[in-house]
C-alpha cells in the first residue's frame, strides 16, 4: 500500500508559492515564508539576547568591584583604558646608557677577537697547509695528505 502512496505522490504537482502580482512590483520583492522565518528568527534571537542583558543589569551587584574599574573610563559608553605615562628619571637614563655603552663595547670586544683569530690563521698558513673556519672553530689540513698524492 505504502508504494502506491507514493506512486501517487510522484504524480501530484510540486506546490509553488505565488510571485509578485505585476501591479505591486514597485513595492518591492514579496515576502516568501522561508525569508519571514530568517527576519523572524533574527528579531527573536536579538530579543533574547536584550532580555538576557537587561536581567544580568537588574542582577548587578552595586558594590561590585574590579582593580581594571580604577584604570579605564568610559567614552561614548566604551571602555577605554586610561594610559599612565610612564616617567623616567634623570638616573634611570644614566643607568641605561652605561648598559647601552657596555653593551656595545662587550659586542666590539667579541668581534675584535675573532677578526684578531683570523689575522693570526691568515699569517700561519704556510704552503702545505690550508685552515677552514667554521663559526670560531678552526681546523687544520695538510694539503700534501688530502689533495697532492705524490
Amino acid at each position: 500500500m505504502s508504494s502506491f502512496r507514493k506512486a501517487l505522490k510522484s504524480k501530484q504537482r510540486n506546490h509553488h508559492e505565488r510571485s509578485q502580482l505585476v501591479s505591486r512590483k514597485t513595492l518591492g520583492l514579496l515576502e516568501k515564508k522561508k525569508d519571514y522565518k530568517l527576519r523572524a528568527d533574527d528579531y527573536h534571537k536579538k530579543q533574547n539576547t536584550l532580555a538576557a542583558l537587561r536581567k544580568k543589569a537588574m542582577e548587578k551587584n552595586p558594590d561590585e568591584f574590579y582593580f581594571n574599574m580604577i584604570s579605564s573610563k568610559l567614552e561614548d559608553g566604551v571602555h577605554v583604558m586610561k594610559k599612565t605615562e610612564e616617567e623616567v628619571t634623570e638616573e634611570q637614563k644614566k643607568v641605561m646608557r652605561t648598559q647601552d655603552i657596555k653593551y656595545v663595547e662587550m659586542k666590539r670586544v667579541a668581534e675584535a677577537k675573532v677578526c684578531q683569530l683570523f689575522q693570526q690563521a691568515v699569517l700561519q698558513i704556510q704552503v702545505d697547509k690550508v685552515l677552514f673556519f667554521i663559526g670560531k672553530v678552526m681546523f687544520n689540513y695538510r694539503c700534501k695528505a688530502y689533495f697532492c698524492k705524490n
